[in-house]
């Protein structure tokens, strides 16, 4: 006796599963389509990598260590971060610490690269300098808004620094051999732009006694 023949129907029905019954020597197997069409789209934005710290255009000293911070947006997480500093060295991760050896301006370039292989990349500036050569330096004294009690005093230093100003009014014209923090001055304001530092200092100083002459020095730091 001959074996049946293998028979195969196909059935389309809209908005449903699309059935295959084949049926070999007795024995029914049902293999099951699902119908995908009409599904939404995703959409997808554009990886985006960035330098969040330091600023384009920071100042450095040779020696001192330079936090670098990165970040990326859109594509597909996780992301890779290598980084290149301008003095032919290079480190991987979104955070990492640097010591620069040489003066010079450097080019520093994170590139990010997506889960997906997509990749992007950002650039800013470094200023490495000698500190010796190059040290911090305070212009542009002035004083604004007097009143009989106080008054607000400004400098410019010309790398990022923070700000203080001590005072008396007894004069000081050296502070040769005094010791820090107030040099011999019997007032001090309180030490402010630490975080960010600044190069336009700003500070008010109150409490003052109305019709008394002071005597002030600027105090900044890196």
């Amino acid at each position: 006796m001959c074996c049946p023949k293998g028979q195969i129907k196909l059935n389309y029905q809209p908005n449903l599963l699309n059935h295959m019954l084949k049926q070999i020597f007795g024995i029914v197997v049902i293999t099951a389509f699902v119908l995908t069409a009409g599904l939404p789209a995703i959409a997808q934005t554009a990886l985006v990598a960035s330098i969040t710290a330091p600023a384009n255009g920071t100042t450095v000293n040779v020696g001192d260590p330079v936090t670098f911070n990165g970040s990326a947006t859109g594509g597909t997480a996780p992301y890779s971060y290598v980084w290149t500093f301008g003095d032919a060295t290079s480190a991987f991760g979104e955070s990492y610490v640097k010591t620069y050896t040489a003066t010079g301006t450097m080019t520093v370039r994170l590139t990010v690269n997506d889960h997906e292989a997509v990749e992007d990349d950002t650039t800013i500036t470094i200023n490495v300098v000698d500190e010796v050569t190059n040290p911090l330096t305070i212009t542009n004294i002035s004083v604004t808004d007097i009143t009989k009690t106080s008054a607000i005093i400004h400098w410019t230093t010309n790398r990022p620094a923070d700000s203080r100003v001590i005072y008396d009014t007894v004069s000081h014209p050296s502070i040769s051999g005094a010791s820090a923090p107030n040099y011999g001055y019997a007032n001090s304001t309180g030490t402010s732009d630490t975080s960010p530092k600044v190069t336009e200092h700003a500070v008010s100083v109150t409490g003052l006694t109305a019709d008394t002459q002071y005597y002030f020095r600027v105090i900044s730091e890196e």
